[in-house]
């Protein structure tokens, strides 16, 4: 039995739903046991196409369209989307996600029938082709870090690589973990949510199940995000930060003296930097580099 969980925000994802809906049909018709819902929950949108879109979603079968009268965050809504489902494993997925795989469901299935464990993280798969240059620098980012995001290699770190994109939890644990409401901003959701199931003795399987995330932004966007995510994990307690590569790299380097000449660089080149990553072919290098010296600004005003 599964509640399929899908927090939105001016984003239309009733393809998504109408994907997931056939494959749970598929499988009440080959197990006559098996039950699903699938809610969506829509966090106060204000583009009215996207809403209207997503409205339609009330009229599909095991589906439910929950509109929020304000903007909740992405932390309390997905703890409202638990609150209202039914059933004992909680499926939470972005609304910018596609499905590729006919199976994607039974995949899950399958993973959970053993019953030993409380989180089974499917992973996050980049688009199959760039068609805008506009939006470029996530496409590339998205390609280099893609072996990283196999299966094999997110178990050998199986907290800190969970992903909240694309992730099945029974609902019981779920209850005693829950977002983190405090993480009202953007950023690194992902990394907390991932220590909470390791601080509860939760036990994490990752599998080769991805979803492809669809919302590509914009360059300017996905950077000003990227600084959104760099200042939220600035605002977080030091053994939080110590868990993130480019704070471990940060706290590193201030305790050796060079956090002053990191910071002198990056103000010196942040403006070249900026016109790379904006532009049609990116360097993913700056752009790590990029990050560094910003969350490297933040850390010295300490």
């Amino acid at each position: 039995m599964i509640s399929i969980l899908i927090p939105t925000y001016n984003y239309p994802c009733s393809s998504l739903v109408r994907s997931l809906q056939a494959q749970c049909e598929r499988l009440c018709v080959s197990d006559p046991a098996f039950r699903y819902e699938i809610l969506v929950a829509d966090d106060a949108s204000t583009l009215v196409s996207a809403r209207e879109e997503n409205e339609r979603i009330a009229c599909i079968r095991g589906c439910r369209y929950l509109p929020l009268s304000e903007n909740v965050g992405r932390a309390r809504i997905r703890n409202y989307l638990a609150d209202q489902a039914r059933y004992e494993w909680l499926l939470f997925l972005d609304s910018d996600a596609e499905v590729s795989d006919g199976h994607f469901l039974e995949n899950y299935m399958r993973a959970v029938s053993g019953g030993d464990v409380e989180v089974v993280c499917g992973g996050v798969a980049n688009i199959p082709e760039l068609k805008d240059t506009a939006c470029s620098l996530r496409y590339y980012y998205e390609e280099h870090v893609g072996k990283k995001r196999l299966a094999l290699e997110r178990m050998k770190h199986p907290y800190a690589r969970f992903s909240t994109f694309n992730f099945l939890i029974r609902r019981d644990f779920f209850q005693t973990v829950r977002f983190n409401e405090k993480c009202v901003h953007y950023g690194y959701e992902d990394v907390f949510f991932g220590m909470e199931i390791r601080n509860h003795g939760g036990r994490i399987l990752h599998i080769d199940n991805a979803l492809i995330h669809a919302g590509v932004e914009p360059n300017e966007v996905f950077l000003a995000k990227t600084e959104t995510a760099l200042r939220t994990l600035y605002s977080l307690d030091l053994d939080f930060r110590s868990y993130v590569t480019v704070s471990r790299v940060a706290l590193r380097l201030k305790r050796f003296g060079l956090l002053p000449l990191v910071v002198l660089l990056f103000r010196i080149f942040k403006s070249l930097m900026r016109s790379n990553l904006s532009g049609a072919s990116p360097s993913v290098l700056l752009f790590n580099l990029y990050k560094l010296g910003y969350y490297a600004s933040l850390e010295s005003k300490a």
